[in-house]
């Protein structure tokens, strides 16, 4: 019983720390696309272009049917949705693979704008402090 406490200690251990690598060196990928182009330089270059159209021009339909499918919880979550990275977080280790991403509309808006669509873990986590910021 007490080799089966201190692996599991073990491995608690790397899992914190592996962690907070991950965190950090997500974290510093988001200070870095930041620095490059502020979030208020990124709505303005989005707003500018010709084909824009504001949230209030779009029929209420259609943002529920987009809602529906891209992030139901959009009202009730920060940017991002910790039971659908949760859900797909068991979902990828089950299948060995990157088959689901788990993000919110907002995450999305954070990769497309600022990060290459390239499946790493690290991105995921800078986009995550960008959906924060966004």
């Amino acid at each position: 019983m007490k080799i089966i406490k201190r692996l599991l200690s073990f491995i608690f251990l790397c899992v914190i720390i592996a962690g907070g690598v991950l965190g950090y060196k997500g974290y510093e990928e988001y200070k870095k696309a930041l620095s490059e182009e502020s979030v208020k330089e990124m709505a303005a270059r989005i707003e500018e272009q010709p084909n824009y159209t504001t949230i209030d021009e779009l029929p209420q339909t259609y943002i529920d049917a987009v809602l529906s499918v891209e992030d139901k919880r959009f009202y009730d979550h920060f940017g991002v949705d910790p039971i659908a990275v949760g859900r797909a977080f068991f979902n990828d280790i089950k299948a060995g693979a990157y088959v689901e991403g788990g993000s919110t509309i907002t995450q999305q808006l954070a990769k497309n704008q600022y990060f290459t669509q390239d499946k790493k873990i690290v991105r995921k986590v800078a986009e995550m402090f960008m959906a924060f910021k966004i």
